[in-house]
């Protein structure tokens, strides 16, 4: 994830971030059939997918904390 795109996730509240956790998760779960299925062309997909859920993860459990 690119340092802007962190900044406006930051800027998000906890259910903004929980709604786009769905919809990271719901891509990743397309994105993996498409590689199991030899559909996907960009295989660094799946990685880069799970990164951002990290991401997303981490900054609600600071927000929940609060520790930012």
């Amino acid at each position: 994830m690119k340092s802007k795109q962190l900044k406006e996730l930051k800027e998000k509240s906890i259910n903004e971030l929980e709604e786009l956790l769905k919809t990271h998760q719901a891509e990743l779960i397309k994105v993996k059939t498409e590689l199991a299925t030899k559909k996907l062309k960009n295989t660094c997909s799946p990685r880069k997918k799970r990164k951002d859920i990290a991401q997303i993860k981490t900054l609600i459990r600071e927000k929940q904390l609060k520790i930012r």
